[in-house]
């Protein structure tokens, strides 16, 4: 297996294996996998299931995994976007939780309406 410098090991994304796993080398979120194969931080989110239709969970991952390893960010500035973005995805579960909160409360309301008829 060719050595990769810390700086080549953030790049950007490449092909796709057979197996469905990111084969590039210079991709700045893979990583080797027993020295088999390379996942990028894309691939661990799917197999811990981290599913938020937004992204934004997957970038603060992404940036917490890869943070000042790319060669042109500095460690605390990837860690400040993680943050961000978890920042930012709390927000919209948030507003989610209030939305469903309030249809909640007017079914209710509902019902009791239609019982009192």
């Amino acid at each position: 297996m060719t050595e990769v410098s810390e700086e080549d090991r953030c790049y950007n994304a490449g092909p796709v294996s057979d197996e469905g796993f990111a084969t590039e080398l210079h991709n700045p979120y893979t990583r080797p996998v027993h020295g088999r194969t390379h996942i990028d931080v894309y691939d661990v989110c799917d197999i811990f299931e981290v599913d938020d239709p937004t992204g934004a969970s997957q970038q603060a991952v992404k940036k917490i995994l890869c943070a000042g390893g790319r060669g042109y960010k500095h460690r605390i500035q990837d860690l400040q976007e993680a943050v961000g973005a978890i920042n930012r995805r709390i927000v919209i579960l948030e507003a989610r939780e209030r939305r469903i909160a309030i249809l909640e409360a007017r079914e209710y309301q509902m019902r009791r309406a239609k019982q009192g008829e």
